[in-house]
């Protein structure tokens, strides 16, 4: 019996570790939230749901991120144009 709650015990260090490991790599300097461990294993899970949820919104949109490929072709024809006129 006793076996078992060291297994379990020790499952739950184990996962706690890696949701601290992981809220870290994602936190810049590497550090996490003041607060965040004195508010348990909840707060934790619930701020790297929030990290992740971020870091995927910002991968999908970097798309919209970058420079529009038919602006600027305009604008260089625009740019060159004006140079040639001058």
């Amino acid at each position: 019996m006793s076996a078992s709650k060291m297994i379990k015990l020790f499952k739950i260090l184990r996962e706690e570790s890696e949701n601290i490991f992981k809220l870290k790599g994602l936190c810049p300097d590497s550090k996490i939230p003041i607060g965040i461990l004195i508010q348990g294993s909840q707060a934790i899970k619930n701020e790297l749901e929030a990290k992740l949820a971020f870091e995927k919104m910002k991968s999908l949109d970097q798309v919209n991120e970058g420079y529009p490929e038919d602006i600027k072709k305009d604008n260089t024809t625009t740019i060159t144009n004006e140079a040639k006129s001058t």
